[in-house]
């Protein structure tokens, strides 16, 4: 007899499997720009697309997420007007800000990649623009109910970008060809989605009211986005400042995979946050309280023991999507702090949700603010004494706290049930046991032998999370079929 499985399981797993595929191509991606850009030119790579996501907040002023919000329960009508209401209004931001800031364009440049560059800057508008677009596309399938088609444009897209990009490096060896491969992929993803949604541009509409609404929503919600951006991106600069663009290129790399725990929860917490909108708003906040403590029990159980395969194997999977120039004495260190915080950033995340829910904007955003200011303040001391390290002990340090914070002031009125002593004895257990075997350990197993090794420490974590009870069988049985 087959099993049944729920339309929500189908989705997380449709996801993950996209998500699987598009950090293999990405982990290529790195390989290829690591050996065909210099050691300074990957760091400026890097710091062109911090700057990126930084301007991507800046337009999109958190309309989207009041969007995913409140559109869910929208008529077809509504949807599509409100769609092309965003549209336009980020449209207009983007050309605005490039107009603007077009007679910094050198200066700008040359903050970003140590050189004025012409190109660079029109590359980057071109990005902005073509980025929203697409984000807005995605945005409106997924309140429309086609989250399989928003997937399957999400895989694409991922394809694409890896595939343009890697050819533009290999055409030109630098960071503009691998700019205008990224930039091309944008723009054919674009007009590809567009065909396929059957988007006809000349019959947008504007309604300042729609824009008013998502506003008022959105705008309190701007200064977590920037104070993520701070949190998450900003280090790279005074990485840069204070030791240099070499070092920005180590740590993007040593950064990726244990910031890649964090997708375990962001992949899917558009999806998440849409439908348990529908069930909050329906007043079923028993269901709600249910949802909101398993997916944090299954993110915590999950996470810890990635996070104990990544902080085992760092130095393997350096080696795999870079070379020898990109390993470091603190490197364990590096992994074992980012994978903290990226466990935390996951756990802070869910909690944010329950502030949505409930419109408590205001306070979410004291919250973020205040891991933000504090991020500043151990960066800023601590990359000078501790380098990379410090810059990683920073972003561990301040996510923990921006966690433990959210849940000290979370609104009331939905229950959670944690054990947290018991996710806070696994997190120690797992994750220490696998630094100091990293220490003692890695540098003398080859690369696929400590890879098998790494992977020991995420089954024993595993295998402990079910010894102390954190998550129940038969509960996760059922999820999965109904």
């Amino acid at each position: 007899m087959a099993i049944k499985l729920s339309k929500t399981f189908k989705l997380a797993s449709y996801s993950y499997l996209n998500q699987a595929i598009a950090m293999i191509l990405q982990l290529v991606q790195v390989k290829i720009l690591t050996n065909f850009l210099t050691l300074n030119s990957y760091g400026g790579w890097n710091q062109v697309h911090v700057a990126e996501n930084l301007l991507i907040v800046l337009v999109n002023l958190n309309i989207g997420h009041g969007f995913i919000r409140f559109a869910s329960s929208y008529t077809p009508e509504q949807k599509q007007k409100t769609y092309s209401s965003v549209l336009i209004f980020q449209s207009i931001l983007v050309l605005s800000i490039f107009a603007i800031a077009f007679p910094l364009r050198k200066q700008v440049t040359h903050f970003l990649i140590g050189s004025p560059s012409e190109p660079v800057y029109l590359l980057m508008g071109l990005l902005l623009f073509m980025a929203i677009s697409i984000d807005n596309i995605q945005r409106f399938l997924l309140v429309s109910g086609h989250e399989i088609q928003m997937i399957k444009q999400n895989l694409i897209r991922s394809i694409s970008d890896v595939a343009f990009t890697v050819l533009g490096v290999i055409i030109k060896h630098d960071i503009v060809g691998a700019l205008a491969g990224y930039a091309s992929s944008k723009l054919f993803c674009f007009v590809l989605f567009s065909w396929i949604n059957k988007i006809d541009y000349r019959k947008l509409s504007f309604s300042s009211d729609i824009i008013k609404t998502l506003l008022k929503f959105s705008l309190p919600l701007l200064s977590i986005s920037i104070a993520y951006w701070v949190i998450n991106s900003s280090n790279r600069y005074l990485i840069n400042h204070f030791i240099g663009l070499d070092a920005v290129g180590m740590f993007s790399v040593a950064n990726r995979f244990p910031m890649m725990l964090v997708i375990i929860f962001t992949l899917l917490s558009t999806i998440f946050l849409s439908n348990i909108s529908r069930l909050f708003d329906a007043a079923n906040f028993e269901r709600v309280s249910y949802w909101f403590s398993i997916i944090l029990r299954l993110f915590f159980v999950v996470g810890i023991a990635g996070g104990s395969f990544l902080i085992a194997a760092n130095r393997p999977l350096t080696l795999i999507v870079s070379n020898e120039q990109y390993l470091f004495d603190g490197l364990p260190l590096v992994y074992l702090f980012v994978s903290l915080g990226s466990l935390a950033f996951g756990g802070f995340q869910i909690i944010s949700r329950l502030y949505d829910l409930e419109k408590k904007v205001y306070q979410n955003s004291f919250n973020w603010i205040l891991a933000m200011l504090l991020n500043i303040i151990l960066n800023v001391s601590l990359i000078p004494l501790f380098g990379i390290v410090g810059a990683a002990l920073a972003t561990g340090a301040t996510f923990v706290i921006g966690f433990l914070l959210s849940i000290i002031k979370r609104p009331k009125q939905i229950e959670i049930n944690i054990p947290w002593l018991k996710i806070l004895l696994l997190i120690s257990v797992s994750f220490l046991s696998a630094f100091f075997y990293a220490i003692f350990k890695e540098t003398e197993v080859s690369i696929l032998t400590g890879l098998l090794l790494a992977g020991l420490f995420s089954v024993a974590s595993l295998l402990l999370s079910l010894v102390l009870r954190i998550i129940n069988i038969k509960e996760l049985i059922n999820i999965i079929k109904k």
